[in-house]
């Protein structure tokens, strides 16, 4: 098997992805026809900070890159200042053809700069990574790394450590198996005690004719790193059907709990795919006792597509919240629910938006249950970032573009919070008259606009 054919694979076994190469210009979900329609908050530019663009360096030369964009880059911030991203690229390394490699980018404290974003190590397609940093400023992170052709179909599951000085472990495997085959959308928390938990896309607990079927015959497992050692996976979802798969997991802790979010998906065909029937949910103890709750609906699917990279999950002190959209008929129905803190009942939506906004919500939280969620607006050549905060009591700030003021697209962006709850975003930027996103960007301390009234709909039913 080529490592083309390889990629293909994987890219079939992923919903809501566009397939198309490294362009921004056609969003997931969407299309040409009813590109006009408005939000009801359509956003109102404000003033942001200027935009940092990240290099990418091998041996000290700069290279040209482009990104991958079927995978939304990864932001972690340090307790020190400080911060990482990690994003996927095609570049040159050397004198070898140019790779799909992941690449981390590490934001200096005392320089106060992104130093050049430099390739993990291996020679072997990387993808979908993972991080979280500990209350150590330690950032562990996890991703995938397609196998050696001559070792069977599958991408196995990499773990390494970001010190605070900036130095990183050697790559090691989490939590391999001759039969998980496709190992990936990996999920991490950390919780008090600075064990970090993974939830992740696993094939070992299907057969071998429906693993070569399709990557997404697959289940969710769990792992915890306690010591420096992963503990043997475990399943988190039991499937109830042949064809029925789960997959993007989400993971936040809640106090001495984790609650862990995924989509279903029913059937084997690109069209099956393309959207989830049902949103779950479970929780487990921190510490590792007792299993995983039984699953839980939280969204139904009903004559829209739900799920995916339609939805993110974060937690604090505050309890945990998530964020989902509904797309129907071209437009985005984006809104919010809480779970409180050791809580069993979701709360009611907080309606967002309803039109041509919302897209690829990605979310963060301060202590206090602010929820920052960032997100593509508008489609086609004409996307933006755009940026909106809930408060605890259902207001909310006014929707903002973050990025009206830079040519070409910007894109798939993500969100994290500094020590003092300030928002970082990064994203993707394709050029004016580019085929291809070319780089990767990020804002620090972004502004957002007045607070206002956000409308409080009816729970939907499971």
């Amino acid at each position: 098997m080529s490592v083309r054919q390889a990629i293909l694979g994987l890219l079939l076994a992923l919903s809501l992805v566009p397939l198309a190469g490294g362009s921004l210009a056609w969003q997931d979900g969407a299309s040409e026809e009813g590109n006009e329609a408005q939000s009801q908050f359509p956003g109102v530019p404000l003033a942001q900070p200027s935009y940092d663009t990240l290099r990418v360096a091998s041996n000290g030369e700069t290279l040209p890159y482009h990104v991958w964009v079927d995978w939304v880059p990864e932001l972690v911030t340090t307790p020190d200042g400080g911060a990482w991203t990690f994003f996927g690229a095609q570049t040159r390394l050397g004198d070898g053809p140019a790779s799909r490699r992941l690449f981390a980018s590490r934001f200096d404290p005392e320089l106060r700069v992104w130093l050049p974003a430099e390739a993990l190590p291996g020679d072997r397609v990387q993808f979908g990574p993972a991080a979280v940093a500990d209350s150590q400023g330690r950032v562990h992170l996890v991703y995938s790394e397609l196998t050696p052709d001559d070792a069977g179909k599958g991408s196995t599951l990499l773990y390494a450590r970001f010190d605070a000085d900036g130095a990183r472990s050697e790559p090691i495997a989490v939590a391999s198996d001759p039969a998980a085959g496709f190992q990936m959308m990996p999920a991490l928390a950390a919780d008090a005690a600075d064990r970090v938990h993974a939830v992740w896309r696993d094939q070992r607990g299907v057969s071998a004719e429906a693993r070569a079927a399709l990557p997404a015959n697959a289940d969710l497992y769990g792992s915890a790193l306690v010591d420096g050692t992963w503990s043997t996976a475990e399943p988190v979802t039991v499937r109830e059907a042949d064809d029925v798969s789960a997959a993007w997991p989400l993971l936040a802790v809640d106090g001495d709990r984790l609650v862990a979010v995924w989509s279903l998906y029913q059937g084997t065909t690109e069209e099956e795919m393309k959207t989830a029937f049902r949103v779950e949910w479970s929780s487990r103890s921190t510490d590792g006792s007792g299993g995983w709750s039984p699953a839980r609906p939280i969204v139904e699917q009903r004559d829209d597509e739900i799920g995916g990279r339609l939805i993110d999950l974060a937690g604090s002190d505050a309890g945990v919240a998530v964020i989902y959209g509904r797309f129907a008929r071209a437009t985005n129905q984006l809104a919010l629910k809480r779970l409180p803190p050791g809580g069993d009942e979701w709360s009611a939506d907080v309606a967002l938006s309803a039109g041509d906004y919302g897209y690829l919500p990605t979310m963060a939280m301060t202590s206090e249950g602010r929820a920052f969620v960032v997100y593509n607006t508008r489609r086609t050549r004409n996307v933006e970032i755009g940026a909106i905060s809930v408060l605890p009591e259902g207001t909310g700030t006014a929707a903002v573009t973050l990025t009206a003021s830079e040519d070409g697209v910007q894109a798939r962006a993500a969100v994290a919070l500094d020590a003092a709850g300030r928002p970082w975003v990064v994203y993707m930027h394709q050029p004016v008259g580019s085929s291809a996103a070319t780089e990767i960007r990020t804002l620090r301390g972004i502004a957002l606009g007045p607070v206002i009234e956000l409308a409080t709909a009816t729970p939907t039913a499971p």
